[in-house]
């Protein structure tokens, strides 16, 4: 890094009060002037930076903490730590209107986060109760660094994703803390035939609450056929747990790198979706859906490659995007997986999941299935005033198909309702069977 130094000239001819607010209360006051020098700002510098000695930057930071007075009249390391992270102006702003160095000599010389390095204790955020790093910021500034210096515009999109939007979005996120396990319970009554997953859910949920309230899922397969509703389940466990929810469906996995992130030397370089959910995402422990993984053999390339880190808490804590490359805690991620064929998992990944075969409901836990769904849809149509809040029960009589197929049917039934009520009519319930989703010559209808 190109050394430089501050000239006594620099200053002004008649002396000049320097205020600054070194944190936690301490504040300081220093004269300076072209004929007095400037030497205890300096000192102050230096004995900000700490060791070891490094001229350049404790000549930068005293400009920096003249500038910084003289525009807000008190200058506060807070804030000239904090614009040196300011991809977009910085303290090159801070420092466009002194003659110490022009912005462009600035940004170039690559000043700007050794700087921010050593005033890394006066810029780091306080966790909020309940916040934990997503990133060291340590790992971070390091990382920063060395993008900067890269000059390949070829790398442009990984410079702004490191440089600009990881300092924006924050380094901490709120940790989403365990439900009582009744609350996991509940859903037995919306999923009946996952009662073998709720009890293993539940009964993690007490351990959390027990302990210290956080809640880490350990990874799940759901075997079963398809649309008995093993999607539904995990968006159900998301609201239950009060997260987010991200969902990669493998069966239309084109190229490997969406979830682990595809390296920015290739053209098509992007980050991966576990990097997104975190940077995106406001919680370390968002639930993240791997829907259909058996179909991943299916691809020419390896989606799953990344998940034999993933799905290990040790090698979660410290996961790198294949693009970002830069440290992230992954290790909260609760990962529900689904599958309709388990001979097709690679053993190492089918290993790291407790597997659970879902099987088909019955018709009497089907008929408490279709209770529950005509009530979350009378809810999200906002009809709770215009329809029953309960299904007649001539709509669940001849109830037989899967729970996909029988949403459905129910969202059929109570568009017929709704214009039933438009109508003025009494609702009328007539056989309306689903034919195209007729599974072994079973059929569902309506009476």
């Amino acid at each position: 890094m190109e050394r430089f130094r501050v000239e006594p000239g620099w200053l002004p001819r008649r002396l000049t009060v320097v205020r600054v607010d070194l944190g936690n209360g301490e504040r300081t006051r220093l004269l300076v002037s072209e004929e007095k020098g400037w030497d205890a700002l300096l000192a102050l510098a230096g004995r900000v930076l700490g060791e070891p000695e490094d001229e350049t930057l404790r000549h930068l930071l005293g400009a920096c903490l003249f500038a910084d007075s003289q525009t807000n009249g008190e200058a506060s390391l807070e804030r000239i730590g904090r614009r040196l992270l300011d991809h977009e102006d910085g303290a090159s702003g801070l420092l466009r209107k002194t003659t110490v160095v022009s912005p462009k000599r600035f940004r170039e010389a690559g000043w700007r986060y050794p700087l921010a390095r050593r005033l890394a204790p006066f810029i780091q955020d306080t966790p909020a109760a309940g916040e934990l790093p997503w990133v060291d910021f340590g790992d971070w500034l390091e990382l920063a660094e060395r993008v900067e210096q890269t000059s390949d515009g070829d790398h442009a999109d990984r410079r702004r994703l490191i440089t600009g939007r990881v300092p924006d979005s924050g380094f901490y996120r709120r940790f989403a803390q365990a439900p009582a396990p009744a609350a996991i319970e509940s859903l037995a009554e919306a999923f009946p035939n996952f009662a073998p997953v709720v009890e293993h859910y539940a009964a993690q949920a007490a351990i959390a609450r027990l302990g210290n309230g956080r809640l880490r899922l350990p990874p799940v397969l759901l075997l079963g056929e398809a649309g008995i509703g093993k999607t539904a389940f995990s968006q159900r466990l998301a609201e239950i747990l009060g997260v987010r929810r991200f969902e990669m469906a493998f069966g239309h996995a084109t190229q490997g790198g969406q979830l682990g992130g595809l390296s920015s030397f290739w053209g098509t370089g992007k980050q991966g979706a576990v990097f997104d959910a975190l940077l995106l995402g406001r919680e370390m422990n968002p639930v993240f859906l791997l829907d259909e993984i058996d179909k991943a053999a299916e691809s020419r390339y390896d989606p799953l490659g990344c998940l034999y880190a993933l799905l290990e808490a040790e090698s979660a804590r410290r996961f790198r995007d294949e693009f970002a490359e830069l440290p992230i805690d992954a290790n909260w991620f609760s990962w529900v997986a689904t599958a309709n064929a388990l001979e097709r998992l690679p053993d190492p990944i089918r290993s790291r999941l407790a597997t659970f075969t879902v099987r088909r409901p019955t018709a009497c836990e089907l008929r408490q299935i279709g209770r529950q769904q005509y009530r979350r849809l009378i809810e999200a149509y906002g009809l709770a005033e215009q329809l029953p809040v309960e299904p007649p029960p001539a709509l669940l009589e001849r109830a037989v198909a899967s729970p996909r197929e029988l949403g459905l049917a129910l969202q059929t039934a109570i568009g017929r309702m709704a214009r039933d009520r438009l109508a003025g009519r009494d609702f009328r319930f007539e056989e309306a069977g689903l034919e195209g989703t007729r599974r072994d010559d079973r059929r569902m209808g309506f009476i």
